[in-house]
């Protein structure tokens, strides 16, 4: 059953003593009476209050606003910056590297990519899929895999059937921080992403086994 989400127009109060805006930040304060000094703030894109209290009195609940608006634009100020940074960087991946997507609902398919060429900017690839070899656990269960030279036929995720030119993909790179490591991931498309593998044979479900 889908659920109905609540916009701010539902939380906002309906009557308060005062009410201002910090409009780039997306913040709403309403100042209520309701048994002592009250303060209703919401912020960003967000429906619900990020602070709903009541306070000793009205110097206090205006500090408390006034710390509240002094983090949002640090954390504003923090993601431009992040941003910013973001776009310089480079991906680090080369042609040769092999990427790997794992997939699946109630089993694991791994599907491997070549990277084939990386565009000047860094921020795109070329890959190609390609096909798994099975070094541990054959007709089992549970296989091991690691990629093998030979092109696919076809590739679920890329949406390429058999008969298709075979000729190199270009997928953006993302490139994330965070807490100083750098992370990297080809996009493929609808929400599936590759990563670059480290060389140690993967799992996936085997042949027959998955739903």
């Amino acid at each position: 059953m889908r659920r109905f989400a609540m916009s701010r127009e539902f939380f906002r109060p309906r009557s308060y003593t005062d009410r201002f805006e910090v409009p780039e930040l997306g913040i709403e304060v309403y100042f209520l009476e309701e048994n002592g000094p009250v303060a209703k703030v919401f912020g960003g894109k967000r429906s619900k209050p990020d602070i709903y209290s009541r306070y000793k009195s009205a110097e206090r609940r205006q500090e408390a606003v006034d710390e509240y608006i002094k983090r949002e634009k640090e954390r504003a100020a923090e993601k431009v910056k992040e941003r910013k940074e973001r776009k310089k960087l480079k991906t680090s991946l080369k042609p040769g590297d092999i990427l790997y997507n794992s997939w699946g609902y109630d089993q694991t398919n791994i599907d491997f990519y070549k990277v084939v060429e990386v565009s000047p900017s860094g921020k795109t690839v070329k890959i190609l899929p390609i096909y798994e070899a099975v070094v541990d656990g054959r007709g089992g269960p549970s296989e091991k895999v690691v990629p093998s030279e030979n092109i696919k036929d076809y590739d679920v995720i890329l949406k390429v059937d058999r008969g298709w030119d075979k000729q190199p993909i270009r997928k953006p790179v993302r490139i994330d921080t965070w807490g100083g490591e750098v992370y990297e991931r080809v996009a493929l498309g609808e929400g599936y992403s590759a990563s670059k593998w480290d060389g140690e044979p993967l799992h996936q479900t085997g042949f027959g086994y998955g739903h």
